[in-house]
């Protein structure tokens, strides 16, 4: 019985090839997850991570891991690139250069829609928070304060401004969810009567909105202390509600 041929650096480069590929792909994947699930990456970009590693609000070890597997999947990428001169002759067909092309336009669109993919990240972490606050829309609907006050389901507020109130501004913020969500204030438009909750999850602050209509897109509005908000961005999350940023 012959013995089994020995490997010919043609396999070696084949199988170093497919490695890159499966690195390329794990570290690329991991890191659109982990933007999906941690917001502390949404104001990044990741080429400020390869230039800087203080660019994200990480701890040192988180940040030095994500930072790694930026580089990771920077170095495997250029190694697929120039698999073209050193792999096997299978990289130096039209179906390689074409998946390169596709991997490029991938990750294009990756940093393009970076900032997207962490607010499917908040709107899906939002929604235990949508559930604590529906009752609460419900009853300030029907029955908005006239003055400061106590709530059986958000505690004790202050409401401005007196005689008319439109903000209520609570004395302690109040857990929405197991997620670490609080509520800080509600304030309702005078004009439509959209209901505004003011949520923290420690990093950040969203507004999740109750408004009459869908159709009036958020805007600018002005609460009951003067403070005079804009719109940067917003996502539906139901029919019924809407999450957003001010500023």
């Amino acid at each position: 019985m012959a013995p089994p041929p020995a490997p010919t650096s043609r396999s070696y480069r084949g199988f170093a090839v497919g490695l890159l590929l499966v690195l390329h792909s794990v570290s690329a994947v991991g890191l659109v997850t982990w933007n999906f699930l941690d917001p502390r990456l949404e104001p990044i970009q990741l080429w400020q991570v390869v230039l800087d590693p203080n660019a994200a609000p990480l701890p040192p070890g988180a940040m030095w891991l994500f930072q790694a597997s930026v580089w990771l999947s920077l170095a495997t990428g250029l190694g697929l690139v120039t698999a073209v001169f050193w792999g096997p002759l299978a990289c130096r067909s039209i179906k390689y250069s074409a998946a390169l092309i596709v991997c490029c336009a991938v990750w294009l669109s990756v940093q393009h829609h970076w900032q997207q993919v962490s607010w499917w990240g908040h709107r899906q972490r939002i929604q235990p928070a949508v559930s604590f606050l529906e009752q609460i829309a419900a009853d300030l609907t029907q029955d908005w304060p006239n003055g400061d006050g106590q709530h059986p389901r958000f505690g004790p507020f202050m409401a401005y401004p007196i005689g008319r109130p439109s903000t209520l501004i609570l004395l302690k913020p109040a857990a929405t969810s197991e997620h670490r969500m609080w509520l800080a204030a509600i304030d309702r438009d005078p004009r439509d009567g959209t209901l505004r909750f003011e949520l923290s999850d420690g990093f950040q602050t969203l507004w999740l909105e109750h408004p009459n209509s869908l159709e009036p897109l958020p805007g600018s509005f002005t609460n009951g202390i003067g403070a005079q908000y804009d719109v940067e961005t917003w996502i539906k999350v139901n029919p019924a509600w809407r999450l957003s940023r001010y500023r």
